[in-house]
């Protein structure tokens, strides 16, 4: 009966350690996690400091950050003009009131009852834009050299 109870101590002896393993395992990944989800805070608060800086810094601009605000720059003008051209694409306009997306031929916006402007010519002749991608030197150039939209080409 004795080597029963002996052995019988070692399984439990044994399986207390495994508990206490897998318990130090699991308290660990928790702790991982919650280093992990800190860290994305950080990352966010640090993305939100920087557009309060892009957007507040208008004009007094620091040298150190002035490739990447015009790295933004670019990039918000790459999008206003894809936007443009899904909207020529759907045969649609914008609300200049409140920004809805409605019919080319719409007077008013279906959503605040605002007077919708027709496109004008610039809008409507614009081609599609072709850009490379970019040299990262905060000139809006590229490595490749993109193509310009016609009316880049006019101001040009």
């Amino acid at each position: 009966m004795a080597f029963f109870d002996e052995v019988s101590g070692k399984i439990l002896s044994g399986s207390k350690t495994a508990v206490n393993k897998a318990k130090e395992v699991a308290d660990i990944t928790k702790l991982k996690m919650e280093i992990i989800s800190e860290e994305s805070k950080i990352r966010s608060i640090y993305a939100e400091i920087g557009k309060l800086y892009c957007d507040k810094a208008e004009g007094e601009i620091d040298p150190e950050f002035q490739p990447f605000l015009e790295m933004v720059t670019v990039a918000k003008a790459a999008i206003a003009d894809y936007k443009a051209q899904i909207q020529k694409i759907k045969g649609t306009n914008q609300c200049p009131e409140c920004g809805t997306e409605v019919a080319d031929n719409a007077q008013f916006c279906s959503s605040c009852g605002a007077p919708v402007p027709p496109k004008t010519e610039d809008s409507v002749e614009k081609e599609p834009l072709e850009r490379e991608e970019s040299c990262g030197c905060g000139c809006g150039g590229s490595q490749e050299g993109g193509e310009e939209t016609a009316a880049e080409r006019e101001e040009d």
